[in-house]
């Protein structure tokens, strides 16, 4: 909820929360880490991932909200925008329902932060588009890492996997930073610029997020996870270079508390868990980003 927060701030008020768009990142980690949480638990109890079950999932929870979005913007630009324009919103309609958006603005090399672009009403839809692109390449890598280690190294799943987890991560990593220091503006939509972040996330769910049981410890990780989300919102702006190496701020941060969990000092955050407005919003939270 709070990463949508942030990016819809951001929206109506730039100047404000200059860094707003981070919580596109934080959205990133937090879904690397549940959707590689329940892949991993997948495999330790079955040996395999149905994939079948797995994009259906994807499918009941993404598609209803996207496609109605998708549509009622069409309908606007065909009534509203000059005929000149259609062709262009048209195209990223279409590419947004193929989840290629970030493809497309990649190419023309959009800024998305610039002040003078003339955005699409559908521009937003590129994190979507790297999600789920995501999400075809990641539980294959899972699935076909613990098939080959299974088959050819038996006993060392677990190890091997973490390994080329980390190394894809890293991979990720570095494009991002040569890329976004040659050409920022297409490292902005590129999915393998970004994959590092749902990476993180999914790291994180393999390590496990019970590492320390002190609460002293969970404490501070929290509070350090939420103090460089919060640099990020304030000191980011639109001509600060990212993904690069600006993105590990609030990437580490959303780690942090993630790792850190909602420690029993934290007694304001879990009358805000339990709260039910609260847990409505965070339910309605993606459909509140596309609209």
């Amino acid at each position: 909820m709070i990463a949508v927060l942030a990016v819809v701030l951001f929206h109506f008020w730039p100047a404000r929360v200059p860094g707003g768009f981070v919580g596109v990142d934080v959205f990133f980690v937090i879904s690397g880490y549940l959707i590689t949480s329940h892949l991993l638990s997948e495999l330790r109890d079955s040996g395999r991932i149905s994939f079948a079950a797995f994009y259906a999932r994807r499918a009941r929870r993404i598609l209803p909200a996207a496609t109605v979005v998708l549509l009622a913007c069409l309908a606007g630009v065909i009534a509203i925008s000059s005929m000149v324009d259609w062709q262009g919103f048209v195209g990223q309609i279409l590419a947004s329902t193929a989840f290629v958006e970030n493809w497309w603005l990649a190419a023309a090399s959009v800024d998305y932060l610039g002040a003078t672009a003339l955005p699409s009403p559908v521009q937003h839809y590129w994190s979507l588009s790297v999600e789920e692109q995501f999400y075809v390449l990641w539980p294959a890598l899972l699935a076909g890492v613990y098939w080959a280690t299974s088959r050819y190294l038996p006993g060392s799943s677990r190890r091997v996997l973490g390994i080329v987890l980390g190394l894809v991560a890293t991979a990720s990593l570095a494009f991002s930073i040569l890329t976004t220091m040659s050409n920022p503006n297409s490292a902005f939509f590129n999915t393998a610029a970004r994959f590092w972040e749902l990476a993180a996330g999914g790291l994180l769910a393999y390590f496990g997020v019970s590492v320390s049981r002190v609460p002293a410890i969970r404490l501070v990780a929290s509070l350090l996870g939420w103090a460089l989300i919060a640099a990020s919102l304030i000191l980011f702006t639109a001509v600060t270079p990212f993904p690069g190496y600006a993105a590990a701020l609030p990437v580490a941060g959303t780690v942090l508390v993630i790792w850190a969990g909602v420690p029993s000092e934290f007694r304001f955050w879990q009358v805000l868990n339990d709260n039910a407005l609260v847990r409505h919003l965070a339910g309605t939270s993606f459909a509140a980003y596309l609209w």
